[in-house]
């Protein structure tokens, strides 16, 4: 750093290209990626997590755009039966994430996201009940409930991913597209739902149909 004829500071070349925390500390961009290795199967981690994302936030939203078809296979239940079908992921939101967020930063990321896929694969098995009824509607919600609580997991990974396995100039990129999973989801599941599922002796179908893609998710 050195001062022009009239006194105003002037940056040398070599400082130019930086980032400053904090607004007052100077940090050279080549620091910022220091000890940073990458490797060219983080984007295929990064596709696995994204098609692993969409399934389970596919059944957060799976019943809304079929709500009448729903309510009518499962013989009439209410309102709130069928709303709550969604709420579990709420309430997992605020009660379960705490324990997530402890779980993949006090064990790491790939235990956590190991033990979301499992317990996301069980509970879509557990969805898919050949009946329809009360009874099958149970077996449904504690379905929801147990995908809920791998949905805790999930929605939280997406930035870790991309700081675990991306170089700075990619990780914004990499969290983009990770937590844009959860969007696309839900459009899929309000785009495709209606047409794949016009009548109740479908919804079986419908749910063994996400069960395996989850179970998928889980293998990749």
């Amino acid at each position: 750093m050195h001062e022009s004829p009239d006194n105003s500071p002037v940056t040398s070349p070599r400082e130019q290209d930086v980032h400053t925390l904090h607004g007052y500390i100077p940090i050279p961009t080549d620091l910022l990626s220091l000890g940073t290795k990458t490797y060219k199967r983080r984007w295929w981690i990064l596709f696995v997590f994204i098609f692993f994302s969409t399934m389970n936030n596919m059944t957060f939203s799976s019943f809304s755009p079929i709500a009448v078809t729903t309510v009518s296979y499962y013989q009439g239940i209410t309102n709130f039966e069928l709303n709550l079908l969604a709420e579990v992921f709420m309430l997992s939101g605020f009660t379960v994430r705490f324990v997530a967020m402890w779980v993949i930063d006090a064990k790491g990321l790939g235990p956590g996201i190991f033990f979301a896929a499992a317990v996301n694969g069980v509970g879509c098995w557990i969805r898919y009940w050949p009946g329809s009824g009360a009874g099958g509607y149970y077996y449904l919600l504690i379905g929801q409930s147990v995908c809920a609580v791998s949905q805790s997991f999930i929605d939280i990974a997406g930035p870790k991913i991309a700081a675990n396995w991306f170089p700075p100039k990619e990780r914004t990129t990499a969290t983009a597209f990770a937590q844009g999973s959860i969007f696309v989801a839900t459009l899929l599941t309000y785009a495709m739902s209606p047409h794949v599922v016009d009548q109740g002796d479908k919804i079986p179908m419908y749910m063994l149909a996400q069960a395996v893609l989850s179970t998928v998710g889980m293998i990749l």
